[in-house]
């Protein structure tokens, strides 16, 4: 018997660290529009984490997704909790930011084969900005429900739901195709050297 070890192994073990990798990004993209768009009614006016997400799972095989949500979500989590303390609109709004990702995903992977497919362009655009603004809509509308009786002094529900909804899409349109450019091209994508 030889010393390899089985594949099976090194797939979970490469699934954990792009899994933890994905996790720290997260994290990351949370915590900058947290910390530097938000505006004076708590939400962020660009929200770039769920947009990344999104574009991650786009590139990700589907059997990787569940883990990848989840340490997306304990992403949210922990952000929200150093930067806000562990509050009921703190984890209602990490669920929303993976569940508004997941459904933008979702939607998106059911209708095209192949994102990076450039003849499919104007159809994957169709397709992503009609999933986008429903996945934001909705998540908009828990939203600012929950920012509503979960604050002290709420601003009024348009307020609150025209700014989720305007941070998330233009987060989501910007920042996933930016992901799935990245994915897709690696470093291809800063240009040709030289």
């Amino acid at each position: 018997m030889t010393g390899t070890a089985s594949p099976l192994p090194r797939t979970a073990s490469a699934l954990f660290a792009r899994t933890l990798g994905l996790a720290v990004v997260i994290g990351l993209c949370a915590w900058w529009s947290i910390a530097y768009t938000r505006g004076v009614l708590g939400f962020s006016s660009l929200w770039v984490a769920s947009g990344v997400l999104c574009g991650f799972l786009l590139t990700s095989p589907r059997r990787e997704w569940a883990p990848q949500l989840l340490g997306a979500f304990a992403a949210f989590l922990a952000v929200n909790f150093l930067l806000n303390g562990l509050t009921a609109l703190g984890v209602t709004l990490s669920f929303l930011n993976t569940l508004e990702a997941w459904l933008v995903a979702a939607i998106v992977a059911s209708r095209i084969n192949d994102v990076s497919d450039l003849t499919q362009i104007k159809s994957s655009s169709a397709v992503a900005l009609v999933a986008t603004l429903l996945a934001c809509t909705v998540s908009g509308l828990i939203a600012s429900v929950a920012g509503s009786v979960h604050v002290s002094t709420p601003a009024p529900f348009a307020v609150l739901m025209r700014t989720w909804v305007a941070s998330h899409v233009l987060g989501m349109g910007i920042f996933g195709t930016l992901t799935i450019a990245a994915c897709v091209e690696g470093l291809k994508i800063l240009g040709q050297p030289g």
